[in-house]
């Protein structure tokens, strides 16, 4: 599902994820997903990360976020499937994406203010995937996270799968930006 918000540029995009990676000490081309993963919610303490059971979460869905509205202020729930944690656990590139694209979201809404303007896709009607997308937002800067363009712009796909821990489908779409 996706929503409608303020639409924002790549470059906006990367700027956040420049701050992201400089407050987590995120130096290097490999991010350490499973150490932001603990200290996340120390950072941001209206966010709680969850690894709940599979069946827990439909069969096509690794991740999500929720927020929670019976809390009086607004929190939020990322859930990962166990299978997903296990996977980024052994440096599964696309299960470590799965887990930052949940922190993206949070980031986007809760710290820069990209909150839905419209109501989520329904039925037949589908949100178009362009920069007023909640889920091109959060893919591009989940992105712009894990692929840091000033340290990738000059690398091909397969020295990015190696030095950044992402799927080449990933990578691939790295190199067109």
């Amino acid at each position: 599902m996706d929503g409608i918000t303020h639409p924002t540029s790549r470059q906006f995009l990367r700027e956040i994820a420049g701050k992201f990676r400089e407050r987590f000490l995120q130096t290097g081309l490999y991010v350490n997903v499973l150490s932001l993963m603990e200290v996340f919610p120390l950072y941001f303490p209206k966010c709680l990360i969850l690894i709940v059971p599979d069946e827990e979460l439909d069969e096509e869905i690794p991740t999500t976020i929720e927020e929670n509205l019976a809390d009086v202020e607004e929190t939020y729930t990322i859930r990962i499937k166990e299978s997903v944690y296990e996977r980024a656990y052994h440096g599964s590139g696309g299960d470590r994406m799965h887990i930052v694209h949940e922190m993206a979201h949070y980031l986007l809404i809760e710290e820069y203010g990209f909150k839905p303007i419209t109501a989520r896709s329904y039925g037949n009607i589908y949100v178009k995937y362009t920069p007023s997308s909640m889920e091109w937002q959060a893919k591009a800067l989940a992105g712009e996270i894990m692929m840091p363009y000033d340290l990738t712009f000059e690398m091909d796909f397969s020295e990015i799968v190696q030095k950044c821990g992402v799927s080449v489908e990933t990578a691939v779409k790295r190199t067109r930006y």
